[in-house]
């Protein structure tokens, strides 16, 4: 039984809402992602939710009785659903092919619907009721914007972040004509028909199933002429049991969870629907979107109920009830994540996730007034300086996001001479460019996890306050008085859990500060990564910093190194540029000093670098102590490059001490190898260090042979070394493992897959099943995601032609026969195949 009624009258709709999210993760000066080590195995957050979550709703598996593949599905197609900007900018870069899926299955959904699945999002999830009005509108506009530009075409409605809201949010969206939000149904507050009548409390009278307006409290009494927004409240106990309990490790279970909304005699169109994070389908709940996938294609849609999108049901059941908004026990708001209104975002509520029992929140009320402050004071100088360079500063503002989704010349010639001043000159820009992204940093610092999570010093939080850093160091360009430490003082007062990390001024010393970036940082990275690799050509860019070297000489004395030039760079976000000299001494190893000198004449470097090399060769020992008396004290070293580089320097150092433990433990195994081997016939338990050792020889070694391999797939399979590794390996019981090896076997799979893609012949189908067929006797982990991807879309295209021609083509037929076979290879059922070979 799988609990649900029996087939219904098209009455019942379906919306699962998955709201798809991360906050801004990218280091503010050189605006990439960093390596995050939590995030292990994957580079950082963003890959690894994309891994487990987003990519897989894209490419959602539906399984038969005995796991094999029936069907590959695009779940974004059936979900009504939104994407963070920062995080959609972000999946286009980084994972295009899931990114071309998001936006197909809006547009499949708008041609089948009338109305496409997704929605908009305010920009970078700041919480709304608690945002200025002008940060408020600016929020609105770019999430607007952002999501046009990306779907082409405009939004119906606005996912608002932590379904925070309250009236004034509420007017924003509609000045932009949004048509609905959603909410929880613990945001209601009472409900009443539109015709009029008496108040019900929402508690016991609101109806999930159909939707509701909101009239904006400025228009006056009459109801036919206020300003007004519909809404949908979600089913809150079905949401909580996807989001907290087990109800996505069964589909049925979910389908059934979702009907019991349903009034059987209803004669109205009624709507079955929740929203959650969208991370719960894949990422917080694993395999949660095979689930989805089943119910929402194999469960619901058989029992007649139809799968849908708010605005589709919006055209199809307009309101017939009004409601009034709870707005928290302080008529700020209210939200989906705090019981106490938006009190998550501000004080010690005692709302938080992650924490320990005896630990508390009270830094949340000196980190938003820190933030205020600093707000207040860069909104009063973006107003004064702005009048400079815009027209109209704060429309400026929202129309900059054109440039944040573009940053190419002609975007921004079109910016400046809709927003510029009349005679705005193009050295100008700069000064303009710098005001903007002080403004969007400042934005930027508002992202609601820096609240939401347990302590000052948790990563989300360290990052609103990066982004505050940034906002503070473009600001003290166009002042003259200190912004840092009144900021500072105010941080102070936010104290960690942790007594290690102190308060909000600790954190920002130790932790902030050094992160901060400047030009001279940017040259210190230059310089080092090309001492690190001279024999390549000079690095043009770091990160967005385009850099231009001239002057470069380098010499050697003993073991110390000493390289000196100049470095024009030019920042790709704010354009602005920069001419330095420097002088870098390498001691060996990791140990780099670079000292710089801003804006030296032709003539004061060539003084300088003359005198420096002229040391170097005459008394070596002397030359950093001339450096500190021509220079300074200040420095830069390998502890203040980016983490990227600094991991791939110690890489490198370690490399040939690498090799040679390689070539030792080789050595060591071949030694000892028939030896261990004789133990391993006899049955006798090899001793753990040899163990060790074989696994790490055998493992290299096959990397080895996978990799001569590799420019002729097709000798794989009669290599008898291969073969003689992977026997013994057997015969000990040494775990064959090695992720390069994986990696190279999935570029060789890549190879045939295009091969059968531009020949669909016998001839190729017949290597890729060998290949196939060789690789499931080796004791290697070959993913076969993107190859099932691939050819259920490739089968999809071309097996219809085949079928049709097997009944009285026998190549045909025996090509048929092949492809059916290779898709059992790779999981798939054969039922959809041999049906249309029926």
């Amino acid at each position: 039984m799988d609990g649900l009624p029996a087939k219904i009258s098209p009455q019942g709709y379906v919306v699962i809402h998955g709201h798809f999210y991360q906050p801004p993760r990218e280091n503010p000066w050189i605006e990439q992602i960093e390596v995050e080590p939590s995030a292990a195995p994957y580079h950082d957050w963003n890959a690894r939710i994309t891994a487990e979550c987003y990519r897989p709703n894209s490419v959602a598996r539906v399984y038969d009785g005995q796991g094999r593949i029936l069907d590959i599905v695009n779940n974004y197609q059936h979900l009504s659903f939104n994407f963070g900007p920062t995080l959609i900018g972000w999946l286009q870069e980084q994972a295009p092919d899931t990114y071309a899926r998001i936006l197909e299955a809006d547009a499949q959904s708008l041609a089948a619907l009338g109305h496409g699945n997704a929605i908009a999002q305010a920009y970078n999830h700041a919480i709304l009721p608690l945002a200025a009005a002008r940060d408020r509108e600016t929020q609105v506009v770019w999430g607007l914007k952002d999501f046009e530009r990306r779907f082409r075409r405009p939004a119906a409605a606005m996912w608002l972040p932590e379904t925070a809201v309250n009236y004034p949010t509420l007017a924003t969206l509609v000045d932009h004509g949004m048509q609905f939000v959603i909410l929880s149904p613990y945001q209601a507050k009472r409900v009443r028909p539109l015709t009029g009548g008496e108040w019900a409390p929402a508690s016991h009278a609101l109806d999930t199933t159909q939707a509701y307006r909101c009239f904006v409290p400025d228009g006056g009494k009459d109801s036919r002429k206020r300003r007004h927004i519909d809404v949908f409240f979600y089913n809150g106990e079905v949401a909580a049991d996807i989001s907290f309990g087990d109800l996505l490790t069964d589909s049925y279970r979910l389908a059934a969870r979702l009907a019991d909304g349903l009034a059987a005699a209803g004669s109205r169109p009624q709507l079955l629907h929740v929203a959650t994070d969208g991370e719960n389908y894949g990422h917080h709940k694993k395999f949660g979107e095979l689930a989805l996938a089943h119910a929402l294609t194999q469960v619901l849609p058989p029992k007649g109920f139809q799968l849908t999108n708010y605005a589709a049901f919006l055209a199809l059941a307009p309101p017939k009830m009004e409601v009034e908004l709870a707005l928290g026990p302080q008529g700020e708001g209210s939200s989906w994540s705090c019981a106490h209104g938006v009190g998550r975002w501000k004080e010690n509520c005692g709302c938080s996730t992650g924490g320990q029992p005896a630990w508390n929140q009270r830094w949340r009320g000196p980190l938003r007034e820190s933030f205020d402050f600093l707000n207040e004071k860069l909104a009063g100088i973006f107003a004064a300086e702005g009048q400079k360079y815009f027209q109209d500063p704060w429309q400026a503002r929202n129309a900059y996001v054109d440039v944040i989704l573009d940053r190419g010349d002609g975007v921004l010639d079109n910016f400046f001479a809709a927003q510029g001043t009349p005679k705005l000159k193009t050295d100008d820009r700069v000064a303009a460019l710098k005001l903007l992204e002080m403004q969007r940093h400042s934005l930027l610092m508002y992202t609601s996890c820096g609240w939401f999570f347990a302590d000052l010093s948790g990563l989300e939080t360290l990052q609103v306050i990066k982004y505050a850093a940034r906002a503070l160091q473009l600001g003290q360009d166009f002042t003259a008085e200190p912004l840092e430490a009144p900021f500072l003082k105010i941080l102070e007062r936010a104290v960690s859990n942790m007594p290690k990390e102190g308060n909000g001024l600790t954190i920002y010393q130790k932790r902030i500060k050094p992160a901060v970036v400047d030009y001279p940082k940017v040259a210190n990275q230059w310089v080092i990564s090309w001492l690190k690799d001279r024999e390549r050509q000079c690095p043009h860019h770091i990160y967005h910093y385009r850099a231009e070297p001239m002057d470069l000489e380098e010499k050697t004395q003993g073991s110390l190194q000493f390289a000196a030039g100049r470095l024009q760079l030019t920042s790709g976000i704010t354009r602005a540029s920069r001419t330095l000299a420097f002088f870098t001494a390498f001691m060996g190893s990791y140990l780099y000093r670079t000292q710089g000198l801003a804006n030296p004449s032709p003539q004061e470097f060539l003084t300088l670098r003359e005198e420096f090399f002229r040391v170097l060769e005459e008394a070596p020992e002397d030359l950093i102590p001339l450096m500190v008396r021509r220079l300074g004290e200040t420095y830069y070293s390998i502890h203040d490059i980016f983490q990227e580089e600094k991991l791939q320097v110690f890489q490198d150092l370690l490399r040939p001490n690498q090799e040679d433990a390689m070539e030792a433990i080789a050595h060591s195994f071949g030694e000892t190898r028939p030896l261990l081997k004789a133990m391993a016939v006899e049955g006798l338990p090899l001793p753990r260090l040899y163990r060790a050792l074989g696994e790490i020889t055998l493992n290299r070694h096959l990397v080895e042979l996978l990799r001569r391999m590799e420019p002729d797939p097709t000798s794989l399979a009669a290599s008898e070394e291969i073969m003689e590794v992977i026997q013994d390996a057997q015969l000990m019981g040494l775990k064959l493992e090695t992720r390069e090896g994986a990696e190279i076997l999935g570029r060789i799979l890549d190879q045939h897959l295009r091969d059968l893609a531009e020949d669909f012949r016998k001839e190729s189908v017949t290597r890729l099943s060998d290949f196939l067929s060789f690789v499931g006797r080796m004791p290697l982990t070959l993913e076969l995601t993107k190859a099932q991807n691939f050819l259920f879309a490739l089968m999809r295209d071309r097996f219809p032609a085949v079928a049709a021609r097997a009944s009285q083509d026998p190549e045909a037929q025996a090509l048929a026969k092949q492809l059916v076979a290779l898709m059992e290879t790779v999981h798939f059922s054969p039922v959809r195949y041999l049906k249309l070979l029926a």
